[in-house]
């Protein structure tokens, strides 16, 4: 079983607005999935400061378990979601496709390759940008310490959750640390 929690991304600097899924073991109960909620928001609230003003991260309640081998949703908790977030430096934003990156790390092989999961973060500013043109290093540790503090913060939980193909396949793998790309990320597509 895997729970997702979502996140939607609004703000001048995301191009139609966006939505992050995170995938976590299961919570047992409403109340235990509601703190997990919170966390989440403290994760966002991490990133906040690392953000742009004009950029808000809102955790949606209620989030969804499904089964992680086949995709079929098992149940809605009742979990209400904390307060959105905003991003809170107020310097130039770098392009709207211009993104930076979480890396999730999993120890677990599917199909030959190591499961990974990304999560995009929007709303940089221009004077993140390294003087090579990457992310700077000031900045990827800020994000990289909201990474491992959801980790941690998740008591282990947080997980990549490897869909399923035509129904079937699928499977859940608990993430073992984080790490931002010094390069910036261009979302191309999502799936949800």
């Amino acid at each position: 079983m895997v729970t997702l929690v979502l996140t939607e991304i609004t703000g001048n600097s995301v191009e139609g607005g966006g939505l992050t899924t995170m995938a976590f073991e299961d919570p047992i109960d409403d109340s235990a999935c509601e703190a997990l909620l919170t966390v989440v928001g403290t994760f966002w609230s991490g990133i906040a400061s690392a953000v742009i003003t004009g950029v808000s991260f809102q955790v949606q309640p209620n989030p969804s378990r499904y089964a992680a081998a086949d995709g079929s949703l098992q149940e809605v908790f009742d979990a209400d979601a904390p307060a959105a977030v905003a991003g809170t430096r107020t310097g130039e934003p770098v392009a709207k496709a211009t993104m930076a990156l979480i890396r999730w790390n999993t120890a677990d092989i599917v199909n030959n390759r190591v499961v990974k999961g990304r999560t995009y973060i929007p709303g940089s500013e221009s004077s993140q940008i390294s003087p090579t043109g990457g992310v700077d290093a000031a900045h990827r540790t800020d994000i990289n310490n909201a990474a491992a503090a959801l980790i941690a913060g998740s008591g282990g939980t947080l997980s990549v959750w490897h869909r399923p193909v035509e129904g079937a396949g699928g499977s859940s793998h608990l993430v073992t640390s984080s790490s931002v790309w010094d390069q910036w990320a261009v979302l191309r597509s999502r799936r949800d």
